[in-house]
């Protein structure tokens, strides 16, 4: 027995230029009187009858669902129609043919991915899902408020709330719906949710009132194109209800963190920055101070000494900064951590998203912080070296490699001071 697309293709398809339909009255498939065509009729087991020199046929006699094309299906489609296989006859100079057993769109014998069908499907379990809700409960919680088929009208309202959701629908065919879009996931989600416990419908109306409410004409439109967010709302903010937390308070709680931070950065920056400032002041000072002294081996001496001073002081104040640095991160870490690996964060991992950037761009201060530090350090060791080993030219004559020597000591110095007792804890 041949399956309806094969009878579609064999009986209207491959007719087509023959074929009249009657879309404004009677609905029926007309056939010219042959026995060709009676023949294939009766092989189907389609009815027909003779009227005014044709084969007339009803729709209802075919053995699936038939719309002329996207138009006739929009507005004349109902629930049944799609309750059996179902075919738009013009669709894409070919036909649009949709499987009820396998769930499946094909047009020109390939599957496409065209969900006029699946949406429309979800459309009509939607209304017969808000229908069932529909009902007073003495004074008990209702989700759908308000249901007529006569004024095609769904009302959704909220206690203490005079704002009114409304979702307007026709009375036969379908709103304007995306074809493009899959709703039938989202829906059977949003369906999921509202069975998940006897308070889910509660957030599940707050979440669909509030984020329909501004939504203008195509409501029923946007109830779909929004179901994502109604469900992720409303899971979010039961589970908020469930953990018994104020997301805002907890924000709000972070952002002074970030305000506490900024200004302990801002304190160290500071402290930076008239290190900077100091450095060429103090390089010119002491370069001026050996060349007027070059007569004065003491004096030279003192200043080269001075200097060695100067650079142990820098280095120690730096490694202070260093600590304060470590410090303040690790505590940012550690207040992070205890939000992250709060419960309801774990199972809300989206939610976490506003305080991993705040902790993020203060991570990347304070790595900045760490390269000035670094930065300010090197500086005044290396001009410093390079000041006593001027000094020393003046004190005496050295050869090339004994200047190369004088110079690695102080690198290796350098190096030794910054990584064992300067930047210690380099990896927090």
């Amino acid at each position: 027995m041949a399956n309806t697309l094969e009878v579609y293709l064999e009986v209207l398809d491959e007719n087509r230029e023959i074929i009249e339909y009657d879309s404004e009255n009677t609905k029926e498939l007309r056939f010219p009187i042959k026995s060709d065509y009676e023949d294939l009729l009766n092989r189907h087991n389609i009815k027909y009858n003779q009227k005014a020199g044709k084969l007339c046929v009803e729709k209802l006699n075919l053995p699936f669902s038939y719309f002329i094309n996207i138009d006739e299906f929009k507005n004349e489609v109902r629930y049944k129609h799609l309750k059996k296989d179902c075919i738009i006859h013009n669709y894409d100079d070919s036909y649009l043919f949709f499987s009820k057993h396998d769930n499946k769109a094909l047009s020109n014998g390939k599957e496409v991915d065209v969900y006029i069908f699946n949406n429309t499907v979800c459309y009509f379990k939607s209304k017969d899902f808000f229908k069932s809700n529909y009902t007073y409960n003495d004074g008990e919680f209702e989700f759908t408020d308000f249901y007529s088929d006569t004024d095609c009208v769904i009302g959704f309202s909220l206690p203490g709330d005079k704002s009114r959701l409304v979702l307007k629908f026709p009375k036969t065919g379908i709103p304007n719906l995306s074809f493009i879009e899959d709703y039938s996931k989202n829906y059977d989600e949003f369906v999921t949710v509202f069975n998940e416990s006897k308070h889910h419908p509660i957030f599940l109306k707050n979440a669909m009132v509030s984020n329909l409410l501004q939504s203008g004409k195509e409501v029923y439109k946007a109830f779909f194109d929004k179901l994502i967010k109604i469900n992720r709302d409303a899971k979010l903010n039961f589970n908020v209800y469930l953990h018994e937390l104020s997301l805002d308070k907890i924000k709000a709680e972070y952002k002074e963190y970030k305000k506490k931070y900024y200004g302990n950065q801002n304190e160290i920056l500071n402290k930076i920055s008239s290190q900077v400032l100091a450095l060429p002041v103090s390089v010119a000072g002491s370069a001026f101070a050996l060349f007027k002294l070059k007569d004065s081996t003491f004096a030279i001496i003192l200043i080269c000494f001075a200097l060695c001073a100067f650079v142990v002081y820098v280095s120690y104040i730096v490694a202070i900064y260093w600590y304060d640095i470590i410090t303040m991160n690790r505590q940012m870490d550690y207040d992070f951590t205890l939000i992250k690996e709060h419960k309801f964060f774990k199972d809300n991992e989206g939610e976490l998203n506003h305080f991993q950037e705040i902790h993020e761009d203060l991570k990347n201060r304070v790595n900045k912080l760490k390269t000035s530090l670094r930065l300010i350090n090197g500086l005044v060791w290396v001009l410093n070296l390079g000041l006593i080993i001027f000094g020393f030219t003046i004190l005496s004559t050295y050869s090339e490699i004994q200047y190369l020597i004088m110079i690695l000591v102080g690198l290796t110095l350098y190096v030794t001071m910054s990584h064992f007792f300067i930047f210690k804890d380099q990896n927090t």
